[in-house]
């Protein structure tokens, strides 16, 4: 992928999976952006590259497994268990990815690959955001709200089968059965939301 990046530097290359066969093998899905020629001859004459197969997905571009020569600068990836997430991208020579790791695996990361022979460039280090909490608020029921849902509960309108019809609960509450109905569908909205606890 170097060489041929190479090559062609404004063709942007995606690595969307990549398995590793064996110590010496690496067999990688890649997908060429902007590519509308068939690359798969080219591929073929490098010498690292064993097998090239074109996956033709209907609507989308082109994608390509490629059995080659695992580059030495992958060592150190699996070497540190650091997992680069996908796609990963070769562009004009140079391999771009992210990954998730503590500053100090990264550190080390670097250096072993400078050992390898890489010249590699840590771009930006940014803090793991922790998703914040949302607060789940108790007790938004209204005291309408609660009134119906108490009495539909304890008159098995949530039973199977129901004890009761939706027209008798309403009747039981002096109150029409589309605003019965509506009442008691907020309330449920707001179970299933856990925005309301059940009344005991």
């Amino acid at each position: 992928m170097n060489g041929f990046s190479r090559r062609h530097p404004d063709l942007v290359i995606r690595i969307h999976d990549s398995m590793l066969l064996d110590e010496r093998r690496v067999l990688v899905e890649v997908e060429m952006e902007g590519a509308s020629p068939n690359w798969s001859k080219e591929l073929e004459g490098f010498s690292d590259v064993s097998l090239v197969e074109q996956i033709d997905i209907p609507h989308r571009t082109p994608r390509y497994r490629v059995l080659s020569r695992r580059l030495a600068c992958f060592r150190p990836f699996h070497d540190l268990a650091v997992l680069p997430s996908d796609p990963r991208t070769f562009q004009n020579g140079f391999y771009h990815c992210e990954t998730i790791a503590p500053a100090s695996q990264l550190r080390r990361l670097v250096a072993s690959l400078k050992r390898v022979g890489a010249r590699p460039r840590l771009t930006s280090i940014r803090p793991l955001q922790s998703p914040v909490p949302r607060p789940r608020p108790r007790g938004l029921l209204t005291p309408v709200q609660q009134r119906f849902f108490t009495e539909a509960l304890e008159r098995g309108y949530y039973e199977v089968p129901r004890r009761i019809t939706l027209s008798r609960l309403a009747e039981r509450l002096g109150r029409s059965k589309s605003s019965v109905s509506h009442a008691l569908a907020l309330v449920e909205r707001k179970l299933a939301m856990g925005a309301v606890d059940l009344p005991t």
